[in-house]
């Protein structure tokens, strides 16, 4: 009679102590479909060990998914999702440790678990651990005689399973990231006001290279006493601004847009961005009197001051009334993209502007306004790098791509303006290519 083989367990792929009790976990941390990684993990364990048949399952109270295989018929090689009632990988998430069968049939809590159709007879599975060091399920060698299994194929797979759970707590800790960062930036504007006689539209797109977190952010600040009746006193946040003594209607005169980006995609660039936001805003809205080159300049200050070292561009403006009535547009950069502004016509314009040094390079130096004329109807644009950046293409060749977009959307409503903008100009993105994340702040001038 054969004899199951309980073997022990691989060391985890983490220096933390694996978590394990016996049960199953809540949720599997991959989807039914096939991983080109994992399918890879599986075809070498397979060639490794001379079976038909070897998977990468992961195992649930929900059920049995399998993300890697190499060997399955091909009537089966799209289904990647099976019912706990012939997962024999569950047993090794159960026990925590490497389990082996030269023979299933003669196991007799195994009897009719087997999934049919596989032609499963010996069962070689080594446990996979996320990145809490908890089995979540197997990398199994499967073979449809009786075999059983030597050191040395314990020893293979087992390392190859090692190699295999540090992929999947590197995706975990990557997907953990990620969520951080889409909260950040889903936290940004968290309500877009629209002051009177001006509309406000916001237009983000993740970036298409998902191993990349970003640092772009971008805000609306509006004072007066008509956002502080609508939305409470905005800004008023003790652990982030200056005690609101002044009156119910403080913070700037006018509405001010920012939208900036920290150099480097990673989740140092990503805690940046959420310190350079709030000390803008918080700038913007406790300095009404000053435009918005001071706005930039103290923020560079309190960036040296305060130590963070970081380099980012940025552009602020501030919408504010006319010396004639009407509207105006005031706006510096810190190395940004120029804004552009769309007429009722037609008629687009990047704006010309004088180059300016990015945050966190000179604090000291000196930061200059521009300032043009925003008749009614028209539309004022900020936005990221990522719209306009293209591999092999000048951005002055780029700018003026943007322009002639926003103008052929001039006279439609503002949502379906930036809508379109963003459609045309990401068109061209080339299925390779490592587009950033985009955004697109826009402000109409009612009549």
């Amino acid at each position: 009679m054969t004899r199951t083989q309980v073997l022990p367990a691989p060391a985890p792929p983490v220096l933390r102590p694996p978590v394990h009790d016996g049960e199953l976990p809540e949720s599997c941390p991959l989807p039914a479909l096939p991983d080109p990684a994992f399918d890879r993990f599986a075809r070498l364990a397979r060639t490794g060990l001379g079976v038909p048949l070897s998977l990468v399952s992961l195992v649930s109270q929900d059920g049995q998914v399998v993300p890697g295989a190499a060997g399955l018929p091909e009537e089966q090689a799209h289904v990647r999702r099976h019912d706990l009632r012939h997962s024999v990988c569950q047993t090794v998430v159960r026990a925590g440790r490497t389990v082996a069968h030269a023979d299933v049939r003669v196991v007799p809590e195994l009897d009719g678990v087997p999934a049919p159709g596989l032609g499963l007879v010996a069962y070689l599975g080594a446990p996979l651990r996320d990145a809490s060091g908890r089995p979540v399920g197997a990398l199994c060698a499967i073979d449809t005689r009786v075999h059983p299994w030597s050191a040395d194929e314990v020893e293979l797979l087992e390392e190859l399973a090692t190699a295999a759970s540090s992929e999947l707590a590197l995706r975990q800790l990557l997907q953990e990231r990620r969520s951080v960062v889409a909260t950040l930036q889903e936290g940004m504007v968290d309500r877009v006001p629209s002051p009177p006689g001006l509309e406000v539209r916001v237009r983000s797109v993740p970036g298409l290279d998902g191993e990349r977190v970003g640092g772009d952010w971008y805000d609306v600040v509006v004072g007066g006493d008509e956002v502080a009746g609508r939305f409470g006193r905005v800004g008023c946040l003790p652990a982030l601004t200056a005690p609101c003594a002044g009156p119910r209607g403080a913070g700037p005169e006018g509405l001010v847009l920012v939208l900036g980006d920290v150099m480097g995609h990673d989740a140092r660039a990503s805690a940046v961005m959420g310190q350079l936001r709030a000390m803008t805003r918080t700038t913007a809205w406790s300095f009404p009197a000053e435009g918005p080159a001071d706005v930039l300049g103290r923020v560079d200050r309190a960036m040296a001051g305060l130590g963070v070292t970081s380099m980012a561009t940025c552009v602020v403006a501030r919408v504010e009334e006319g010396e004639r009535g009407g509207r105006r547009l005031r706006w510096t950069s810190a190395g940004h993209p120029p804004p552009v502004v769309v007429l009722p016509d037609g008629t687009a314009e990047v704006l010309p502007q004088r180059p300016g040094v990015p945050l966190g390079v000179m604090p000291e130096v000196q930061r200059v306004d521009s300032v043009v004329d925003l008749p009614a109807g028209s539309v004022a644009l900020l936005y990221s790098d990522g719209l306009v950046e293209r591999r092999g293409r000048c951005i002055t060749e780029s700018l003026h791509l943007l322009a002639e977009a926003a103008g052929r959307w001039a006279g439609r409503p503002l949502a379906e303006l930036v809508d379109g903008v963003v459609r045309e100009m990401l068109g061209d993105v080339g299925v390779d290519d490592t587009r950033d994340d985009v955004a697109l702040l826009a402000v109409r001038v009612l009549p």
